[in-house]
């Protein structure tokens, strides 16, 4: 900007930083919005969704109105405009060639490139041969100018297993952003029915994987419910992915009492072993005693920022936090805040984060979800704040004394919501009990 507007700018930007974070966004629930997803007469549950090159990509659960079993299906779009007309089917179809069986909790990421979408999603597949869970995943090539499908491939994450007691469930998917390197991390059982743990794999391409890799704690302590959050930077002119899981761990230090766990690994220029790792350890936010469930985590600006649902305080109630690593992964956490303070129990928070660009200078925003019962049904909430990296980070939210914005209206249950973030804007997508069938809907902020 020219410098006899500097002065005007500087002062008019320090307005809005002060001012943003505090106002109440404006969630649209009115004429469009919000969007339906799901085109189905049956339950469509447990959506996910991911941004990259300001398309969106939501995938979900679906029953079959033929033989009862859940599918996985796709749409991608923003605003009021979805594609296809007809939501894609990924499961149980004759490019994948499986059986009619149960497809659950599907997670999801994607690259842009040379006008192609590269989505690639992770899903838990019902596999009677082997009468046990296992991971499958699948990527989906797309035109970015006509929408048209060019691909679609599917692969085997976890290894197979063989007896009922040994399943693979709940994974959660990222990617780098330099090699386009697909990572992976599911809750297994293959140690054993009563003994959960976390393992890792990771691909090239999304659909042939290497070898499951145990991340969590080595003994009888049970680790469940990951999340992933993989980022590429550079760092001295060396490519670098970096990918941080955190999850529930169960130990019996802590009465069983679930604790967040985190395990964090860096690799070079595709190496296939990691040149640092940091983990598996505690996090360090204060709550060795409280209960601490539902992790979600992102990056930006050379941190890792993330979320959960704290029984600290009585009820359960949303908390942040974010913590930032050296060049050998050596960790420091900050910015410790408490999210939300009411009555209700508050959970399944996610979070996204995004480069306000609206704002001069630009701004790091932070974009927070949740489910609760403070209404008495379950409703979706949201809050936003500002990341200062290296700094101490802010969240206009109840939690920090201020008010949580309201996104789902109605007098139906609405939860497990999911969020993607751009600019000033907010993306959300939650389910609702429209009193049978469960629906995937989808609005925006502002």
């Amino acid at each position: 900007m020219e410098k006899k507007y500097g002065v005007m700018a500087l002062l008019f930007a320090g307005i809005l930083i002060l001012v943003l974070p505090g106002q109440v966004a404006a969630w649209r629930n009115s004429g469009s919005y919000p969007v339906t997803l799901d085109s189905s007469n049956n339950d469509c549950r447990y959506p996910a969704t991911y941004m990259v090159n300001s398309k969106e990509f939501t995938v979900w659960q679906q029953v079959d109105s033929q033989n009862g079993n859940w599918d996985i299906y796709l749409r991608w779009g923003n605003g009021v405009t979805w594609n296809p007309a007809t939501p894609l089917r990924i499961t149980n179809t004759a490019n994948w060639g499986n059986s009619n069986n149960d497809n659950c909790y599907p997670d999801i990421a994607a690259t842009y490139d040379e006008n192609l979408f590269c989505v690639y999603i992770a899903w838990q597949y019902d596999d009677t041969n082997s009468n046990t869970w296992e991971i499958e995943t699948c990527r989906v090539l797309i035109n970015a100018q006509t929408n048209a499908i060019i691909a679609i491939g599917y692969g085997r994450a976890s290894d197979t297993h063989l007896t009922d007691e040994k399943n693979s469930i709940r994974p959660a998917i990222d990617i780098g952003d330099y090699y386009g390197e697909v990572h992976l991390v599911w809750e297994d059982y293959q140690n054993g029915p009563n003994q959960p743990e976390i393992y890792y794999d990771r691909s090239i391409n999304g659909m042939t994987w290497g070898n499951d890799q145990w991340i969590s704690s080595q003994d009888d302590i049970s680790s469940k419910d990951p999340t992933i959050c993989a980022h590429y930077y550079n760092w001295g002119g060396i490519n670098r992915d970096t990918v941080c899981v955190l999850w529930e761990e169960y130990d019996n230090q802590y009465a069983g009492t679930p604790q967040l766990f985190i395990y964090t690994r860096d690799f070079w220029n595709q190496g296939s072993n990691p040149v640092y790792s940091h983990g598996p350890t505690l996090v360090l936010n204060g709550g060795t005693t409280s209960s601490e469930v539902d992790p979600d985590v992102r990056f930006i600006d050379n941190e890792f920022c993330y979320v959960w649902s704290d029984n600290r305080d009585g009820n359960r109630e949303i908390y942040y936090q974010k913590i930032y690593y050296d060049s050998t992964l050596t960790p420091s956490f900050k910015s410790l805040l408490r999210v939300t303070n009411d009555n209700g129990n508050d959970q399944h928070p996610m979070i996204d984060l995004a480069k306000n660009f609206i704002l001069s200078p630009p701004i790091t925003e932070i974009h927070i979800v949740w489910d609760t019962n403070r209404n008495g049904n379950l409703d979706v909430y949201a809050c936003r704040g500002v990341k200062n990296a290296g700094g101490s980070d802010t969240i206009s939210s109840s939690g920090q004394g201020g008010t949580d914005n309201r996104v789902s209206f109605t007098s139906c249950d609405e939860d497990y919501p999911d969020i993607n973030a751009k600019n000033q804007y907010g993306y959300c997508v939650f389910e609702k009990n429209s009193n049978t069938p469960w629906e995937i809907k989808y609005t925006m902020d502002p």
